[in-house]
């Protein structure tokens, strides 16, 4: 792999972790703090000239900008509707809701990401029983992936057993189901910030898929 393509997979890396706390965590002060104090956003580790992400970036930092005396309530307010409730979820981060017709969680698709954790020895325990295939959970395990592939290369051991996984996990666990996700959550958001963030999401799949060779395969989709 060429020193590029290392840097490029060590900023996936980091924006996968990224990316698996601001879907996974209601915001919190700790989270957003230095991303309005440091304008961390503006030192987003992958350089590329994906759409999706530029967009994104400017989104959720413009929010950031309007908002930066009190960005909390309005982002913890979103979150809530997005993906938490109590009422019938706007964009649910599950993806057995989207691939199964009962549109229910801790189905089939689930237990199958289970499996594939299992294969790599991750087992999810968040103290909730949360289902597994949650897509911050699901960003989580891929900069697991990555960082066993970097691992490798500083061991000067083979680093493509671990982006083979990756693919596979991308073609046939995330990339199915995600752009749906990012859809709902585009169309039914009221903040830029997590408008942005579906846009940032979405253009990282893609940098990860064009370095892993994932590929997008054509599901039917129940939501």
């Amino acid at each position: 792999m060429t020193p590029q393509k290392t840097e490029t997979l060590a900023g996936l890396e980091i924006a996968c972790r990224f990316l698996y706390t601001a879907f996974h965590r209601a915001p919190e002060p700790g989270f957003l703090h230095p991303l309005v104090a440091d304008r961390l956003l503006a030192h987003w580790p992958v350089e590329d000239n994906n759409s999706h992400i530029q967009s994104g970036l400017e989104a959720m930092q413009q929010f950031l900008d309007e908002h930066a005396d009190n960005p909390l309530s309005l982002l913890i307010q979103d979150y809530n509707a997005l993906f938490i409730g109590p009422n019938a979820l706007l964009a649910a981060p599950w993806s057995s809701v989207y691939l199964t017709e009962e549109q229910l969680t801790l189905t089939e698709p689930a237990m199958a990401v289970r499996e594939f954790y299992r294969q790599y020895g991750i087992a999810i325990d968040t103290g909730e029983n949360e289902p597994d295939d949650h897509i911050g959970l699901q960003f989580a395990f891929i900069a697991h992936l990555l960082g066993e592939a970097l691992q490798a290369i500083d061991d000067e051991q083979p680093e493509q057993p671990w982006l083979c996984a990756t693919a596979e996990f991308l073609t046939n666990h995330v990339l199915i189901w995600s752009s749906r996700l990012f859809e709902l959550i585009r169309q039914n958001a009221t903040t830029d910030f997590y408008r942005g963030l579906a846009d940032l999401a979405e253009g990282s799949l893609q940098q990860l898929a064009s370095l892993t060779g994932a590929e997008y395969l054509i599901v039917r989709l129940y939501r």
